[in-house]
């Protein structure tokens, strides 16, 4: 999506909505999830069956959770995530959802961080490739500030007081 919006090339994007938080000025979040799905579909109602339509409804589906993520792992998508359906709506990370990626993780080693105006911005991190660390980029973290606040001491602690160079190619690695 990053790639599209920085290249001007949004008409092959698709927009999957599966929740509707606010409404004509009703703010629908302590509405079970299924209340909630049942609105937007009504809503959305024939523009999502048009033929090119940028928007699609995504079904609650009642199967298992293995099943559903097997059928995303064979078509190709990065993850799933799972709701209870009787859920009321809560910001952040809560025992009603839970999220379950389809592509294996890849063990990256934090060597640095970087800042904008004395605030964190970003880790820098690498990968071994044989035993040379390789710089494999910059990644976001999503940390809040009270998250920032618990690990920035242990990350200037465990920092050098020096930069170290490393085996550095131009590739990220696979």
């Amino acid at each position: 999506m990053q790639t599209a919006l920085s290249e001007g090339s949004t008409d092959d994007l698709v927009f999957f909505t599966f929740d509707l938080l606010f409404s004509d000025g009703d703010d629908l979040r302590q509405l079970p999830l299924f209340e909630r799905k049942k609105k937007l579909r009504k809503i959305l109602g024939k523009r999502t069956k048009a033929k090119r339509s940028p928007i699609r409804y995504v079904e609650h589906f009642k199967a298992g959770g293995d099943a559903i993520l097997e059928s995303a792992r064979k078509a190709g998508l990065e993850g799933i995530v799972s709701k209870k359906a009787n859920s009321t709506y809560h910001s952040g990370r809560s025992d009603s959802w839970t999220k379950a990626k389809c592509r294996p993780g890849q063990e990256v080693v934090i060597g640095g961080w970087k800042t904008t105006a004395g605030k964190f911005r970003s880790l820098m991190v690498g990968v071994y490739k044989g035993e040379h660390l390789v710089y494999a980029g910059i990644v976001g973290t999503g940390y809040g500030a009270g998250a920032l606040k618990r690990i920035m001491p242990e990350l200037k602690a465990a920092g050098a007081s020096r930069a170290f160079s490393v085996c550095a190619e131009s590739n990220s690695p696979q």
